[in-house]
């Protein structure tokens, strides 16, 4: 009786599969079974081996992971696949899911959080990234340092001279971030900042 899953990983840089069989191989219920370094011969290994997973590079060449997820998901219905992906983009998410990807992890994951993504699409569910909290991580990129720092102090009420004040800027360096603040959040009152914030579930 089988003790041990299968895997086999997919990735056009060699490197990262020399890491990812450092960081799995010493596992006892996970087997790697294979790679390959290009999307054509991922899928001819695949189709070969038929593992319980396969963990495949988004980006690869001849093929890329969705293509192999796509071509194989019909013809191997016991094989499970994880994106591996350096992109934290929500679109390429929502791409996995939908292309029949049941985990997508990122390429800087620690150790920890690879094996519980890979334990726990073998055990039947999935692991995906939280796509609220990286569309929140957007829109607070949308805010310069400079800016954030002004933002905490409007919201303390403190008024554009006390912070330029505070800040040891003019009051023109002040206003004209405020308008930039305002210009991106779609409003130029404390309230509706703060409101703005909270809706985009922005934390500083």
């Amino acid at each position: 009786m089988k003790t041990y899953a299968t895997l086999y990983l997919a990735d056009d840089h060699q490197i990262v599969i020399d890491g990812l069989k450092l960081l799995i191989g010493s596992e006892e219920d996970i087997k790697i079974v294979g790679y390959a370094n290009d999307g054509e011969a991922a899928h001819a290994g695949i189709r070969e081996r038929k593992p319980d997973l396969a963990l495949i590079d988004f980006s690869m060449p001849k093929m890329n992971g969705l293509e192999v997820i796509f071509s194989l998901r019909k013809m191997l219905p016991d094989t499970k696949f994880v994106i591996l992906s350096m992109s934290e983009n929500i679109r390429d998410i929502r791409e996995a899911q939908n292309g029949g990807a049941k985990g997508y992890i990122r390429k800087n994951a620690d150790r920890a959080t690879l094996m519980h993504c890979l334990r726990a699409v073998l055990a039947g569910g999935t692991y995906f990234p939280d796509v609220k909290t990286i569309a929140a991580e957007s829109e607070k990129q949308l805010f310069t340092p400079r800016e954030i720092e002004i933002i905490k102090l409007v919201l303390d009420e403190y008024t554009s001279a006390d912070i330029a004040l505070r800040l040891h800027l003019s009051r023109t360096t002040i206003e004209t971030h405020r308008k930039n603040i305002n210009r991106k959040s779609g409003t130029n009152t404390p309230l509706g900042l703060s409101k703005f914030l909270l809706q985009h579930q922005i934390k500083f």
